[in-house]
């Protein structure tokens, strides 16, 4: 079917494409719109397809979207057309839109996480090649940015900017500091060892009460009570170091 509608749409693809500023016809790029196995909002759906489209601003390309296409063709956004997935369908939308390039993707979710599917093919040949491919999984939160990476890459692989610093930090934000998390975790330990070794010597401290006509077992308890003092200020060291190491992961995103 996808093929089918392909060699319908190529009687009334435009022949002509937009000029670029020096007047060169600048190669066409078909951003189409994800396909959705998940249950996003429109409005989320929206603001990805937007966060692919703005991160490919600055290639040296002419980019159109599904909403361009649909526009142009007097059809519904949601055409399965737009929604194609394969590679021979793809090369047959680019051939049609006399596109040298398209960009297409899928979003599902599995156990609360999204995965996102990106790729950028290169429709130029005879044999379809894709330039830049990548997958993540990620809480639907840190889509937006991880979108926007991926659009950065493939703005990179089009000839355009590689990804900014301000583009990756925007990535740093949506993962999670693997690092800190695992040293913020370090620290909770060594503070719980901490209360235990401190409740063991007040234990012991009591027990040396209880037998304080006995001057042996006193002393016993005593130094039993002494060591798990020690062990307390290791521990209780240990934590405050670990939690500073966090801190400083956490600022820093790792």
């Amino acid at each position: 079917m996808p093929l089918l509608f392909s060699w319908l749409i190529l009687g009334v693809a435009p022949t002509v494409g937009l000029q670029a500023e020096d007047g060169a016809t600048r190669p066409k790029v078909l951003v189409l719109d994800l396909v959705n196995s998940t249950e996003l909002t429109p409005e989320t759906l929206e603001a990805l397809q937007d966060a692919i489209l703005g991160g490919l601003s600055g290639a040296p390309v002419q980019i159109m979207g599904a909403a361009d296409i649909a526009k142009l063709m007097e059809v519904q956004q949601g055409n399965v057309t737009l929604g194609c997935l394969r590679d021979d369908c793809l090369f047959d939308l680019a051939k049609a839109w006399q596109a040298r390039y398209v960009i297409s993707g899928s979003l599902a979710m599995v156990a609360h996480r999204a995965i996102l599917n990106l790729k950028l093919l290169d429709a130029g040949a005879e044999v379809p090649k894709v330039l830049h491919r990548e997958s993540h999984e990620s809480e639907p939160k840190a889509l937006t940015a991880l979108v926007r990476v991926t659009a950065a890459r493939m703005r990179q692989a089009l000839g355009g900017s590689p990804p900014t610093d301000k583009e990756m930090e925007v990535l740093k934000v949506a993962r999670l500091p693997r690092l800190g998390l695992a040293l913020s975790l370090v620290s909770s330990a060594f503070g719980a060892f901490a209360v235990v070794s401190h409740l063991d010597a007040k234990a012991s401290a009591e027990t040396a009460l209880q037998y304080r006509q006995d001057g042996l077992a006193v002393e016993l308890h005593m130094g039993v009570m002494e060591r798990h003092l020690a062990q307390r200020n290791v521990r209780i060291a240990s934590a405050f170091v670990a939690g500073l190491a966090a801190t400083y992961a956490w600022m820093k995103q790792w």
